[in-house]
């Protein structure tokens, strides 16, 4: 191993993806070279990790060493080591979060390897998901994947890999012998109290004011606070007011995600809207949904009360 290869150092949100970095490392010992040649840590020392680390193998070429949430203590230590690390053993240490700004950090950056794991990209995301359909026996194309990931909201940073792997699986298990479709993805994914405000941001805006208090009343019953929904609305009226204005400079879709920075599939579902809507409403109605927002948070106002207006008032425009 090239001696910046001996220390890996994994940092980053996505436990399932750094899970699975760590696996590729590891999956091709046998069994004798995992009882002899591979140890974990969780919560130690890099003192009491240490000796593990000068440790050399037995019954094979090679020694892993990983390390999860490790309190590395004195840098001397530390520094020592990555400097000179023993040519026999791979080191993984993994911390899911650090303070960039500190010595260990600059240290591993200056010696070792750092593996980000961050949040994926709609890219690595739809591949991500393809891969876990594959793996439980399922074919599914991009747009499917796509559409995964449009219910459960991963791009707009809800939940993580851990939890589309979940889903993946139970939508195979619904699914069972028959194929993965949009209505089975429809049967595990309920709708997100998102996708219920962007429905009734949709509806009023479109002058469909029928129901209006029961679909309120229902969001209520499911334990939506006004002001959480306040927030939600401000959040899906502003990446409005971000698509219409590429729109009204002449954008196409593709440029409006590279403008906005939004996901393509939320732009596909902004922009109908967005082009029946000019900037200068959108900006009144944030403007005038900011208002209520801080009326509702110092008591001025009954708060679902509010809210009925402030769309009925959207309606009226």
């Amino acid at each position: 191993m090239d001696k910046n290869d001996r220390v890996l150092f994994i940092t980053g949100e996505e436990d399932r993806l750094a899970g699975d970095y760590i696996e590729r490392l590891t999956g091709d010992l046998n069994p004798t070279e995992r009882a002899f040649n591979l140890t974990n840590f969780d919560g130690e020392s890099f003192s009491e990790i240490l000796p593990s680390l000068q440790t050399y193998p037995v019954m094979g070429d090679r020694r892993i060493v990983v390390a999860e949430n490790t309190d590395f203590g004195d840098n001397e230590e530390l520094e020592a080591y990555l400097k000179d690390p023993v040519a026999t053993t791979l080191a993984i240490f993994r911390e899911r979060s650090v303070d960039k700004r500190k010595k260990n950090y600059k240290l591993f950056k200056k010696y070792a390897k750092i593996i980000e794991v961050g949040r994926m990209d709609l890219s690595q995301a739809t591949s991500w998901v393809k891969k876990e359909f594959k793996d439980g026996g399922k074919t599914v194309d991009d747009a499917l994947a796509q559409y995964v990931l449009e219910r459960s909201h991963y791009l707009e940073g809800k939940g993580d890999a851990m939890g589309l792997e979940k889903t993946v699986k139970q939508i195979i298990s619904y699914a069972m012998d028959g194929k993965i479709d949009r209505e089975a993805v429809d049967a595990v994914i309920p709708e997100t109290v998102e996708d219920n405000v962007f429905a009734l941001i949709d509806g009023v805006l479109s002058g469909k004011i029928k129901g209006l208090s029961l679909k309120l009343k229902t969001l209520f019953d499911k334990g939506e606070s006004p002001i959480g929904l306040y927030g939600l609305l401000l959040y899906q009226l502003r990446n409005l007011l971000k698509v219409r204005v590429c729109f009204e400079s002449g954008a196409n879709q593709r440029e409006i995600v590279s403008r906005t920075g939004l996901a393509p599939f939320l732009v596909k579902k902004y922009l109908p809207l967005a082009r029946r809507v000019d900037s200068g409403r959108l900006k009144k109605y944030i403007m005038d949904a900011a208002e209520e927002d801080l009326k509702l948070k110092t008591g001025m106002v009954d708060p679902a009360f509010s809210l009925e207006m402030f769309l009925l008032k959207l309606a009226k425009k």
